[in-house]
């Protein structure tokens, strides 16, 4: 018993680790643009995330895991999926608020459920359905800062509507890595990078080359070197590791949870530098925080009845 609890304390501990890491990642990120645009930004980081986590894989499972064997499309696959959450998401948080950003990547789980309805052919339940329009209203209450007919009266909302493509990008990110059976997550995750990493310096190059994302100066590089590493170490590299780790310890769905917390500490970190949401900005993060935590607790609930059948059945089987 004292190890069960043991493990679950740090399996919690990891992945509230992670879950702060992340919500900070938000406010550093939209910092560091002032010296460093978004997809340079992310060009750069990549490259040491992508050669840690190269040199994990072989430490862990040998120089032979480093080819992709048969698993080359979905590797090229999952990592134009990193490349288009990371990009979009980086872009579209320079023409945004932090806290819209985190809490539009909150809603990852409930378009999960709706993209695994367009694969599988498999509808969601009624409550779901419910939950997805609670969180959009939420969503909606927090971009517009509590004021809709205004939001949607200054026109596009590029930044935001990026976040959201993002959004999508990353829930099927997360679809194709559920589905891969045959080949372990750090060795999925690790060549995946590699892939993200050479598409991320691709699309900075091309950027630069059109005028809409320059390449950094050296004394801005330099500028931003601790916001860089901040994203790329600590923000990448060692809050991924956590999180898997946590999720081992306590389950993936108790870890999804934690996830919560990520734009919760955006709110918070804007708070303490002096912003000043309005009302209903409250109303609409509790709206989408709720409907994502019930989502979970109805799937949490789905698959203990699953297992509770699968070993009554077994039991009729054996009789």
């Amino acid at each position: 018993m004292g190890g069960e609890h043991r493990a679950t304390t740090v399996g919690l501990a990891l992945g509230l680790w992670s879950a702060l890491v992340w919500g900070g990642q938000f406010i550093v990120v939209k910092g560091a643009y002032a010296h460093v645009g978004p997809t340079q930004i992310n060009a750069i980081r990549y490259v040491p995330i992508a050669l840690i986590l190269l040199a994990i894989l072989a430490r862990v499972e040998g120089r032979g895991a480093l080819r992709a064997g048969g698993h080359g499309r979905l590797v090229v696959l999952l990592g134009i999926g990193v490349l288009l959450f990371n990009d979009l998401n980086y872009v579209g948080l320079d023409y945004t608020r932090p806290q819209n950003a985190s809490l539009i990547s909150a809603l990852t789980p409930l378009v999960a459920v709706l993209l695994l309805w367009g694969i599988t052919g498999a509808r969601p339940r009624a409550a779901t359905f419910a939950l997805v329009g609670v969180a959009l209203v939420g969503v909606v209450l927090v971009i517009s800062r509590g004021d809709p007919g205004g939001y949607l009266d200054e026109g596009a909302h590029w930044g935001d509507l990026l976040c959201i493509l993002g959004v999508g990008a990353f829930a099927a990110y997360t679809i194709g890595v559920g589905r891969a059976t045959t080949i372990s997550p750090l060795r999925l995750t690790a060549l995946s990078s590699l892939v993200s990493m050479v598409l991320m310096i691709a699309v900075a190059v091309v950027a630069a080359a059109v005028g809409f994302d320059p390449y950094p100066s050296a004394r801005d590089l330099v500028a931003a070197t601790p916001a860089i590493l901040y994203i790329a170490i600590p923000g990448a590299v060692i809050a991924m590791l956590a999180w898997n780790r946590s999720a081992r310890l306590i389950g993936g769905q108790n870890t999804a949870l934690l996830m919560n917390l990520v734009p919760i500490t955006v709110l918070v970190i804007e708070l303490i530098r002096g912003y000043e949401p309005a009302a209903l900005e409250y109303v609409g993060a509790a709206l989408v925080l709720a409907a994502v935590t019930t989502n979970n607790l109805l799937l949490r609930r789905d698959s203990r009845a699953a297992r509770i059948e699968a070993i009554a059945a077994e039991s009729r089987v054996g009789a």
